[in-house]
């Protein structure tokens, strides 16, 4: 193992996985805006299979997500496979939603929502790690 690899597994996959807890945590707490600072120059998202290109595309589809809904996201550990300055990761995610506003909480809880697999390209550009390609798949949903 090379000191760049050691390195990376303790550093730079720490900031990965930064970039996808900030990610989820902006989503729950309806503060789309500053997600942008976490995408590559030239970002995709899909969605249960619609991809979305660029941050025109991307913000406006995650606002839809929490209008009238309160979200909370459990992430689990993510596996992140290292590439030069490219890595992929994977991340089981398993989803809480409720009708409300974050000023009504608690809210009543039926459950999880869903399941899904978030697959992750992070690229590393100038300003540090960034995501440049979010595919959420869900998994298990509840019926």
């Amino acid at each position: 193992m090379t000191d760049d690899v050691a390195e990376w597994s303790l550093k730079d996959s720490q900031e990965c996985q930064q970039l996808l807890a900030r990610l989820c945590f902006y989503l729950d707490h309806d503060r789309t805006d500053d997600m942008a600072a976490l995408f590559a120059a030239a970002p995709a998202v899909t969605v249960f299979g619609q991809t979305l290109h660029g941050l025109g595309e991307i913000l406006p589809r995650f606002r839809q997500l929490t209008q009238g809904i309160v979200i909370r996201h459990c992430l689990s550990p993510s596996f992140i496979e290292p590439s030069g300055h490219k890595a992929r990761g994977h991340t089981y995610v398993t989803v809480f939603r409720a009708q409300g506003r974050l000023a009504d909480i608690p809210l009543p809880m039926a459950g999880a929502s869903m399941m899904a697999e978030y697959r992750n390209m992070f690229v590393r550009e100038p300003a540090g790690w960034r995501i440049e390609d979010h595919h959420i798949s869900m998994i298990f949903r509840t019926s």
